[in-house]
Formats: C-alpha cells, structure tokens, sequence
C-alpha cells in the first residue's frame, strides 16, 4: 500500500460548501478522492481513505474565504508502477483532477503538495 497525502489550499469569496457543515464537506472530498485514486491505478483496487480534515478561517479582508484541506489515504499500486516517474506522473495526474473537482466547491484551489509514498518510504 502505498500512503498519499495531500494538502490544499482554498482562497475564494464565496464557497458552494458551508463552514457550518463540514463532516459533509468532508464526505464528499472523500468520495471523490477516492473514485480519482481508483481511477488513476487502471486496475479494480480498494482505496482506503485514512482522514480528511477541512479547516474553514474567519473571513478575511474584502471578503475572502480561506480553508485548508488535509487528506491522507492507502491505495495499492503495482510494483510495475512505482518508478520515481510513474509516481511523479501520478502525482501530476491527482493534482490536475482534484483541481477540476474541487473548484466547484471551493473555487481557487492551490495543491500545496501531493506525496506518493512507496510502502518502502512509509514509516
């Protein structure tokens, strides 16, 4: 299994999801992260997502919005895959797709980092 971690952050004026309701803002990243990590490993394969955390600030000046979004997941990968360039393809991949995903609820979307750790790497 490999672990992915992923850390986002969101800068907007307006959000289509509430502060006041984040355990389904929560659900809802969770279920799309892991349809796009089974959609990445081109094989039928049970991804684990171990937490999602969304942190909403206090509004900013003129009116923005600011969150943070921590994700951390298991998704098992073929050993044919884990080159440092599939990784890095892969990491390119989840970051393109969850952008397009998450701009609707979020709107500017920033990836701040995506890490695929081989089961090697995990400690």
């Amino acid at each position: 299994m490999c672990l992915v971690q992923i850390y986002i952050r969101c800068v907007d004026r307006f959000f289509e999801v509430l502060p006041e309701d984040v355990e389904t803002s929560e659900l809802a990243v969770e279920e799309l992260v892991s349809q796009i990590l089974m959609d990445l490993s081109e094989e039928e394969v049970e991804v684990t997502v171990d937490h999602v955390t969304i942190n909403f600030s206090p509004h900013m000046p003129m009116g923005q919005r600011d969150c943070s979004i921590h994700i951390q997941a298991q998704c098992p990968i073929s050993p044919a895959s884990l080159s440092l360039q599939n990784l890095e393809q892969m990491e390119l991949a989840l970051e393109e797709r969850l952008c397009n995903a998450l701009v609707e609820m979020f709107g500017t979307v920033n990836v701040e980092m995506i890490a695929i750790k081989p089961p090697l790497l995990v400690a």
